[in-house]
């Protein structure tokens, strides 16, 4: 049996900025991982490496917290968007009875993630409430109530992000498989080739040790499935701005959602999943491009070389260590002769 790659959009995607600030990991009195939240403001734009699901993603343990908040604090919080949780923290930090945390939980749906419910809000209990006063006191623990809650200051709690621990994995997991099978689909066709790739691929907190046709194609599937969800983000949108009138006043106020490519890309902020699936998504269409890392067996279109300016090379090797890691396996096997 023999896979093929389909696209309905044929051009590349760009993702909406997205800002990068300190997260830190949240645990329970009992040690606990409970969430991911950030702290302080943001410091910078959000940026990728090349092929960042090639590289940095596959050294990191989605279930380690030191190693996923070093990854998010570097790159982006993961998860929902930001702009989806505002002033989620600022609630949060309030709730005292089962009646908050329902309120809160209905306002952004936090808790599903933890307890593997749809819309839990609807039957809260005591498992909610006990859930978010955990991450409240959390949040207290790590001096987040005693940010300004004014939204006049960049130190302000409703400019902050918070993802559940599920959430992160989720979205980490998620991505990662994304652009392993994104690369097993472009350098191969046959199903039986696919699954060597994919069972060859190590990387921490993940074995795919796939038996069959059956399962590799039900993991292709899933991966693409949760790719797309992830690019939902990007969609295009319309809208208008009502300009002016007949004799030429300007009116300022917005009539709908302006056009996308107008203001939406300036005012709207992305968040670091839809940035990681764009980037996937955009690799996969230059699969005819792919090759196969002579060192580690990746298989890749850019070259990863950090240090390096301008356009990137055509190479045999994946990244700048595989080929000096190559030169000095090649430089042992030569001396030891």
């Amino acid at each position: 049996m023999k896979i093929e790659r389909m696209f309905t959009v044929v051009h590349k995607l760009g993702p909406v900025w997205w800002g990068v600030c300190e997260v830190v990991p949240l645990f329970g009195t009992d040690g606990r991982l409970l969430a991911y939240c950030e702290k302080g403001f943001d410091y910078a734009s959000g940026q990728l490496p090349t092929e960042i699901f090639n590289h940095e993603m596959m050294d990191i343990d989605p279930s380690d917290p030191c190693q996923m908040a070093g990854f998010m604090s570097k790159y982006g919080l993961l998860g929902p968007s930001v702009a989806r949780r505002g002033r989620a923290i600022a609630n949060i930090l309030d709730i005292e009875t089962l009646e908050d945390a329902a309120r809160v939980d209905t306002a952004y749906d936090i808790y599903s993630s933890h307890c593997g419910r749809s819309k839990p809000y609807l039957h809260p209990d005591e498992g909610m409430l006990n859930w978010y006063l955990a991450v409240r006191d959390s949040l207290r623990r790590e001096g987040y109530a005693e940010l300004d809650r004014s939204c006049l200051s960049p130190y302000c709690v409703n400019y902050l992000g918070i993802a559940t621990a599920e959430e992160a994995e989720r979205s980490f997991r998620g991505l990662r498989l994304s652009g392993i099978v994104c690369g097993a689909l472009a350098a191969f066709q046959d199903v039986r080739e696919i699954m060597a790739y994919l069972n060859g691929l190590s990387c921490p907190g993940e074995d795919l040790a796939l038996g069959d046709e059956r399962e590799v194609a039900e993991v292709i599937r899933a991966a693409d499935a949760f790719l797309s969800e992830c690019l939902a983000a990007l969609t295009p949108k319309i809208g208008f701005v009502e300009a002016s009138d007949d004799r030429g006043n300007v009116k300022a106020y917005r009539c709908s959602p302006p056009s996308y490519e107008d203001e939406l890309a300036e005012q709207e902020e992305g968040c670091l999943q839809s940035a990681i699936a764009a980037q996937i998504y955009n690799f996969a269409l230059d699969g005819s491009k792919c090759r196969v890392c002579e060192y580690c067996g990746k298989v890749f279109v850019e070259k990863y070389s950090p240090h390096r300016k301008g356009a990137p090379r055509v190479s045999t090797f994946c990244s700048d260590s595989c080929q000096q890691s190559k030169k000095q396996k090649r430089y042992r096997a030569n001396h030891a002769k």
